[in-house]
Order: structure tokens, then sequence, then C-alpha cells
């Protein structure tokens, strides 16, 4: 994955983590790009795709209560769905993007 891909990705899960679970969370939206920088080996740790993939899928759970984004629940079962198969990090980063187009309707920057 180029470092462009990693930046948009990164930042779509951001915005999906802390719209979904608050700021209360703020340092598990950085997983995505800390999960990459592992599989890179940049970095050490244990953080892993099934990791992040579970925290995506709570916060859209929790997203899919708030008043806002109520219209979603419908889509909820796809979504996740969506989630569990994607089989690399550049696959959970398109699935991002997607979401985040289709639930704030502006790709991440």
């Amino acid at each position: 994955m180029r470092d462009d891909e990693l930046q948009t990705y990164s930042l779509a899960y951001q915005k999906l983590i802390l719209k979904g679970l608050g700021d209360k969370c703020a340092r598990q939206a950085g997983g995505f790009e800390l999960v990459e920088r592992i599989r890179r080996r940049e970095l050490v740790g244990t953080k892993d795709l099934c990791s992040v993939k579970r925290q995506l899928s709570k916060a859209l759970v929790c997203m899919s209560r708030q008043k806002e984004f109520r219209f979603s629940g419908p889509y909820l079962t796809v979504w996740l769905q969506k989630i569990i198969a994607a089989e690399s990090m550049r696959g959970l980063g398109l699935v991002c993007v997607h979401l985040s187009e289709v639930l704030f309707g502006i790709a991440p920057e």
C-alpha cells in the first residue's frame, strides 16, 4: 500500500471511529495506520487486522443508533459483512472510504 493510500484509508477509518465511538476512542482511531506500520515492520506491536475490523464494526453499530445515522440501519448488515470479508488492510481501507462517502457525503481528504 502506498503512503497516500494509507493516509486516505486511515483518515476514513479515524472519522468513522470518532463519529461512532466518540472522542474517548481517539487513541483507537489511529489503529488503522498502526496496523499497517506493524505489517510493514516499521513498528513492533500486536494490533492486527481483526482488531481493526472489530473496532470499525462496533463504531458502525453505535453510529446506526444515533439519530443522524438512523437511515443506515437497513444497510448495517451488508456493511458489517463487507468489513468481515476484507482480507487485507487495503480492502478494509476501501470499505472505510466507501462508508465515509455514504455516511458523511464526502470522501476523506
